[in-house]
């Protein structure tokens, strides 16, 4: 059973938030700012350094997909249709992060 976000560290949520507003820039296209992006790209970098490997990765791919199940687009690239995750596996086969510390 998925945890209720609730139930996420303080890290697990600031990490999500800033996956979230990456993959909205990166949906954004040519739009956004340049600082705005390398501000966002530093708080991933930040917080998934902060949860360490592997659950930043398993955390990252969890929020890749419910962004994507979310949205239908890619948060890789941002286009509509197929997520194209740096894998090459199924958006729906990527493991939801149930049981990451």
């Amino acid at each position: 059973m998925p945890r209720s976000r609730e139930s996420f560290t303080g890290a697990q949520n600031a990490y999500r938030s800033v996956l979230w507003q990456a993959y909205n820039l990166i949906a954004a296209g040519n739009g956004p700012e340049p600082a705005v992006c390398r501000d966002a790209l530093g708080k991933v970098t930040h917080w998934g350094a902060l949860l360490g490997e592997p659950a930043a990765t398993k955390w990252r791919r969890r929020w890749a997909r419910e962004w994507y199940l979310e949205t239908g687009r890619c948060p890789t690239c941002g286009e509509q249709g197929p997520h194209h995750d740096s894998t090459g596996a199924d958006i729906l086969d990527i493991p939801d992060g149930d049981g990451v510390k």
